[in-house]
């Protein structure tokens, strides 16, 4: 997968966009933020939309373990806390979704992504992905959280098992990595 470099402006959703700034106020000066300093009450409306991942060494290869999954998030994937992910995702999501895994773990820096997909009436949904990297030290990145949208232009649409039931790979609109982070007045 190709990422492009992008100021902050890319990302769409005002849910995404408070994020983003609270992962960077909590980075401070540190590569990435301490998973630690995360304070879960200010997550809590968010929560369903979220997935959090350990990111492991497996004999040499970088493996990302759920450890929590939101509500919305096993809707659409099904049931995945405590496994592996690469276990979990469709086959046709696997090579790309791990890639843009992999890419927020190595550099560090928040990756957003958007793609369309049709649910299971053919309706076109927009899904975006916020990964975000921590680190237990502050430098090397072991855990990411996600936040995951799903959006249609066309109103509703059928969420269930949505990313499971795809006939073929998503093609990605937007695939960044976001950088020059600087906090804006976007609050919830």
């Amino acid at each position: 997968m190709h990422f492009t470099a992008s100021r902050p402006d890319i990302v769409r959703s005002v849910r995404h966009r408070w994020l983003l700034n609270y992962w960077q106020r909590l980075r401070g000066s540190r590569v990435a933020p301490l998973w630690g300093a995360l304070d879960v009450d200010e997550l809590a409306r968010m929560v369903d939309n979220m997935q959090f991942c350990d990111v492991v060494d497996d004999s040499g290869r970088m493996r990302f373990v759920v450890r929590f999954c939101g509500a919305r998030i096993v809707q659409a994937y099904g049931e995945c806390n405590d496994q592996y992910f690469d276990e979990k995702l469709p086959p046709l999501l696997r090579d790309q979704v791990l890639a843009i895994y992999r890419h927020t773990a190595q550099t560090g820096q928040p990756v957003f992504t958007v793609c369309r997909v049709p649910d299971r009436d053919g309706t076109p949904v927009d899904f975006e992905r916020l990964l975000l990297p921590f680190a237990r030290d502050g430098v090397n990145v072991d855990r990411i959280l996600a936040m995951l949208e799903w959006v249609s232009v066309e109103g509703g649409f059928q969420s269930r098992e949505l990313l499971r039931s795809q006939a073929q790979a998503p093609v990605y609109s937007v695939c960044a990595t976001i950088e020059g982070i600087v906090a804006d007045a976007v609050t919830l």
